[in-house]
């Protein structure tokens, strides 16, 4: 949260936060684009050791302190948002700027931890079910912002209301992100990259599943 506060800081002088910039069939908001950046080598660096231990395992600091956590989301949105309506009004009040931003910092990183806080003490049972989107989860994540943007682009004209558009968009982009992440780890390549270990894992788990039953039975 501090290094995304400082380098939106740094960059406000140049973008608005809620500036985007059209490049072809793509839009993208630059104020956020290193905020992305960060966040996803921050979960790259905290995966390497696996979600199963420290911050992110189902004892962890989150899982306890969950409601803090979902208090400080509301906090901060408050913040961030009245701050930012203050300057499109035309408040001119001195350092508003500073407070949206650093608002809009806080939100952000409150919001990602007080979601996985929740899932974690309140979802933690394995479902088997959704053992699939599971595996296919970071390609889903990889691929769902073209299909998200057109999609959204695609029902722009169609007299719908608007959680009805949102349904739609949320079907289509999970479907579309699925299936193509399921297309390319068809490929032995492409499932290296997007599932990585963890389909190892879940391969060897199952060959010892099959395998204790295997010996139940001739017991």
């Amino acid at each position: 949260a501090g290094i995304t506060a400082l380098v939106n800081l740094a960059m406000s002088g140049l973008f608005t936060p809620w500036q985007w910039i059209d490049y072809g069939p793509f839009a993208f908001q630059p104020l956020q684009l290193p905020q992305y950046a960060i966040y996803f080598f921050f979960g790259l660096v905290v995966g390497a050791r696996g979600l199963e231990h420290g911050l992110f395992g189902a004892e962890g600091a989150l899982a306890r302190r969950w409601g803090r956590w979902c208090i400080s989301t509301v906090v901060s949105f408050i913040v961030w948002i009245t701050s930012t309506a203050l300057i499109v009004t035309g408040h001119g009040v001195p350092g508003l700027q500073v407070v949206a931003e650093l608002g809009q910092a806080l939100f952000a990183a409150t919001a990602c931890f007080a979601a996985a806080a929740t899932f974690l003490r309140f979802a933690a049972r394995p479902w088997p079910s959704f053992d699939s989107i599971a595996e296919n989860s970071y390609g889903i994540y990889l691929f769902h912002y073209v299909f998200i943007l057109w999609a959204q682009y695609l029902l722009l004209s169609i007299a719908l209301p608007a959680i009805a558009k949102g349904v739609i968009v949320f079907g289509v982009t999970l479907a579309l992100s699925w299936g193509v992440t399921t297309a390319v780890c068809a490929i032995p390549l492409g499932a290296r990259v997007l599932r990585g270990q963890r389909r190892t894992a879940i391969a060897a788990a199952r060959t010892t599943a099959n395998h204790g039953t295997a010996e139940q039975s001739r017991g």
